[in-house]
């Protein structure tokens, strides 16, 4: 099982007259179409946990203050193998020297 981050870049998008912009939905979505997670968030990022090996399309959905959708949603495709045991392999090292 696999740990999967979603970041969304947003730009400025024109609001719709009485509608107040709410939060933004990641919904991770597995190869036979059944939805494998969501998440509504407040921030621009969205950590699902315990995510099996598959290929998921992972869409990102802004939503008005009341839950319905508002402007275009994005998606990617997203691809999480079965992984073997791993170990902490040294990849990089910083010195700090106080005279």
């Amino acid at each position: 099982m696999a740990t999967v981050l979603l970041q969304v870049a947003t730009v400025d998008a024109t609001l719709p007259a009485g509608i107040t912009s709410g939060k933004l939905r990641f919904t991770l979505t597995a190869s036979a179409g059944t939805v494998f997670a969501t998440q509504d968030v407040d921030g621009t990022d969205a950590t699902f946990t315990a995510v099996v090996a598959d290929t998921y399309t992972a869409t990102a959905q802004r939503l008005d203050s009341t839950g319905a959708n508002l402007g275009t949603p994005f998606s990617i495709s997203v691809t999480v193998s079965a992984a073997g045991a791993t170990f902490a392999q040294p990849s990089g090292m910083t010195a700090t020297v106080t005279p």
